[in-house]
């Protein structure tokens, strides 16, 4: 299986590249690629600034489509990938608990998006898609109506992580916890810290 990175270019809030923000002396970038190396066989990142992950050794790959936020973003990280089904991860969510991650890829099975919900609704970028996507995302970017990623989800198999299954793994839900704002960094150092 393969991890996708969405590292996407914009930042319109931090007006930084939240993918090279440091925490514990890391980058967030590098601290997701040493979780993720260890659960799958291919890492792959999608950025609209590829040259600023050129160091990390991996498959960094431009976005297909510009423009289209983490939707296509997706599609670009599925187009590339050598798996049937990827793990896909936005760049500013340090927290990620492979044990969380390790649960979910065994309870994939036939199901082209495998994604958890929380109580305030799901998490499509911590979540599993099958290449069996790419041709309804296509559909969506190209119609330019909504880039909403669950907006194809009632053409695809959908499959929810409950939250009390979440919990088993991640008590306080930090998995999803991803930075926005100063603030946000702020808290992560903090949470880092403990």
């Amino acid at each position: 299986m393969t991890a996708v990175i969405l590292a996407g270019g914009e930042n319109k809030r931090t007006g930084l590249n939240k993918a090279l923000l440091k925490l514990n002396g890391q980058s967030l970038m590098e601290t997701i690629i040493g979780k993720l190396r260890n659960l799958f066989k291919e890492v792959i990142i999608v950025s609209s600034y590829p040259r600023e992950y050129e160091r990390l050794n991996l498959k960094v790959v431009k976005d297909l489509i510009p423009q289209k936020g983490p939707l296509g973003g997706i599609y670009s990280g599925l187009s590339s990938s050598k798996s049937s089904h990827s793990f896909v991860v936005a760049c500013d969510m340090p927290f990620i608990n492979p044990d969380l991650i390790r649960y979910m890829k065994v309870r994939i099975d036939n199901s082209d998006v495998l994604i958890p919900m929380t109580r305030e609704g799901y998490e499509p970028l911590h979540a599993f898609y099958s290449k069996n996507c790419l041709d309804v995302i296509r559909k969506q970017l190209d119609s330019e109506a909504s880039l909403k990623i669950v907006d194809f989800f009632d053409q695809v198999k959908v499959k929810y992580i409950e939250e009390e299954e979440v919990r088993k793994f991640d008590p306080d839900g930090l998995s999803f916890f991803n930075i926005n704002t100063s603030g946000d960094l702020n808290k992560a150092r903090q949470i880092a810290n403990e």
